[in-house]
């Protein structure tokens, strides 16, 4: 990709560590070459930060399929989905809006909204 002066490597991080990389930076290229963690993903969104898959493409197409029903952006090539990426145009910015609503959704407590009332027996027991 050419970036290799300009990447971090983070590896094991604490949440707010975490959390403050993602915000902070201009995307976060995610390597795969098998299942993503599904909590990555909204975190990363959440924090407003393009994710830009790359790696195995069996690996990589569930992730690219739920981003681009998710947020509307199809991430395609390595290259190209890191230069729409930090590209700061309405479609980018559109993408990021939806991908923040969507990482929204995913929230402990939006996600317990979703949730079914315990059966009466089950509330009796806790």
């Amino acid at each position: 990709l050419g970036v290799y002066a300009r990447v971090h490597f983070a590896g094991a991080a604490t949440p707010e560590a975490e959390n403050t990389w993602c915000a902070t930076a201009a995307a976060a290229l995610v390597p795969l070459a098998g299942p993503v963690s599904a909590s990555l993903v909204p975190r990363v969104l959440a924090a407003g930060t393009p994710l830009v898959p790359f790696g195995d493409p069996a690996a990589v197409r569930p992730l690219d399929d739920w981003l681009a029903a998710h947020t509307g952006v199809r991430c395609g090539a390595p290259a190209q989905a890191l230069a729409h990426a930090l590209d700061a145009g309405p479609v980018a910015r559109h993408a990021l809006d939806r991908g923040r609503t969507e990482a929204a959704r995913h929230v402990p407590d939006a996600v317990a909204e979703r949730l079914p009332a315990p059966p009466e027996q089950a509330r009796q027991i806790a």
